[in-house]
């Protein structure tokens, strides 16, 4: 829990808050909660294309999605054209 208030605070807290009178910025929320939800659609779409329809979840560590996906090309130059 302590992770997730640190990266809270050093991370959403100025993008979501008015600093000058303390309170949550509804409109800057909705932005930021809309372009995640692209993120969330978008996402998977491009990694089941580049990995050979082997990852979709978007909470996939980049480091596995690239393994994966040098894996799929290398099976790409393998088969006979």
């Amino acid at each position: 829990m302590d992770e997730i208030n640190k990266e809270f605070q050093e991370y959403w807290v100025p993008i979501i808050f008015d600093m000058e009178n303390g309170r949550l910025d509804l409109e800057q929320l909705k932005k930021e909660l809309y372009d995640y939800s692209m993120l969330l659609e978008n996402v998977p779409l491009v990694y089941m294309e580049i990995t050979g329809h082997k990852i979709s979840k978007p909470n996939t560590p980049a480091s596995v999605v690239i393994a994966e996906y040098y894996d799929h090309l290398e099976d790409m130059n393998d088969e006979p054209v």
